[in-house]
């Protein structure tokens, strides 16, 4: 059994973040464990769908503080009134080109802090050739998520994933980790 976590599961668009927090969920439950998926979309598409926006033009950049302002509710919401034996799995796109990315990431290792919860950050490693080709798909667009294979491209070829090594992260590579897999190799770290 799994004590209460959260588990941050970080990579580039594509690279199977909420499909590996959906089977991470769904295999916790049966273990008696309730893990809360709240994919880095829960909190964008409160704003998305107000803009104008198709998945391939730019997000206009105050969009992100706006975003920044929701994940800061949730994560009050959190700490005061979720159930303290729930688990909660993140996904987010963070780079290291931006000091609010890692300050993110520091903000949910202090939430774990204070509810007394297990931080797991787990890296979603693939190659941009394997993510260039999963960015266009139908789930992806309904869920306006970033839908541009040569805009991913150049965004992976010039970005690197924020810096986590601190916190002893659990690496994965999605491009060769079946999402079975790769929730058995993060099942194990809670454990």
């Amino acid at each position: 059994m799994t004590v209460p976590s959260i588990v941050h599961l970080i990579g580039f668009p594509a690279a199977g973040k909420l499909t590996i927090a959906r089977a991470l969920s769904e295999a916790a439950s049966t273990e008696g464990a309730r893990f809360v998926v709240l994919d880095n979309h829960h909190v964008n598409n409160v704003i998305f769908p107000v803009l104008d926006l198709d998945g391939i033009k730019p997000v206009p950049p105050a969009v992100w503080d706006r975003t920044r302002e929701i994940a800061a509710v949730l994560r009050r919401t959190i700490e005061e009134l979720s159930p303290p034996q729930w688990s909660f799995i993140f996904t987010n796109v963070l780079t290291d080109d931006r000091a609010s990315e890692r300050t993110y990431v520091d903000q949910l290792v202090e939430l774990a802090a204070r509810t007394d919860r297990r931080f797991v950050p787990v890296l979603l490693h693939c190659n941009a050739a394997a993510l260039t080709a999963r960015v266009a798909n139908v789930d992806r667009r309904e869920r306006r998520k970033w839908i541009d294979p040569a805009g991913l491209r150049e965004f992976v070829d010039s970005h690197s994933l924020v810096d986590v090594a601190d916190l002893d992260p659990v690496s994965i590579d999605t491009g060769v980790t079946d999402p079975a897999t790769a929730v058995a190799i993060i099942l194990e770290r809670l454990t």
